[in-house]
């Protein structure tokens, strides 16, 4: 998983593919998301 900066905020792919992007004022939103999205796979395989 890469995160990269557009100029206007953060983008990342999520674990299903999707492009999201994420407000450079609010990084630890940001964050919080990408672990969520990434978490989510964990628990559903356990």
């Amino acid at each position: 998983m890469e995160i990269s900066w557009s100029g206007r905020g953060y983008r990342w792919t999520s674990p299903g593919g999707d492009l999201c992007s994420g407000d450079p004022g609010h990084v630890a939103d940001v964050v919080h998301r990408i672990i969520r999205q990434y978490a989510g796979i964990y628990l559903e395989d356990r």
